[in-house]
């Protein structure tokens, strides 16, 4: 058996824990991960602790018929990035995240304020915005420092 990349080792974790996710459109997991490649942190999507569960009519979005890309204000769920970064004890500084899907504007604010300096997502679960928003969102990119990679997970 050969033993997975530190990437595809993470990636995968990331997927296992969106496993979690109580959305019921999308899920997704995020897992922090530090130099010496300890995870310092995990999380999923879905809504806060101790709130009813999107499957049990917990947020309006994802129980109405809000279309895709919209309906952000009526969302009740919290992102798995989110998440990762609220359980997390300690500095972020230098640490990688590995996401399920390209972070959100939000998300990726989050994540330059925390210090982590690489994002590794899967290009599957990444929503674009309209080129506009898309172009701010590759300019905060560069100017937070963070370097962001595609998996390479088949």
């Amino acid at each position: 058996m050969q033993r997975p990349t530190w990437e595809e080792f993470f990636t995968e974790i990331a997927e296992v824990v969106a496993t979690r996710s109580n959305c019921e459109r999308r899920h997704f997991g995020a897992v922090i991960v530090d130099e010496d490649h300890k995870i310092k942190a995990t999380g999923y999507n879905g809504t806060p602790a101790g709130t009813t569960n999107c499957g049990e009519g917990g947020c309006p979005r994802c129980n109405g018929d809000t279309p895709p890309g919209s309906g952000y204000d009526v969302c009740f769920c919290v992102h798995a990035e989110e998440n990762a970064l609220l359980y997390s004890d300690g500095p972020l500084d230098g640490c990688t995240i590995y996401v399920t899907g390209r972070p959100c504007i939000l998300c990726l604010r989050h994540i330059i304020t925390k210090k982590i300096w690489r994002v590794v997502y899967d290009h599957e679960g990444t929503v674009l915005y309209e080129p506009k928003l898309e172009d701010r969102y590759w300019q905060l990119v560069r100017e937070g420092g963070v370097r962001f990679e595609e998996s390479h997970n088949a």
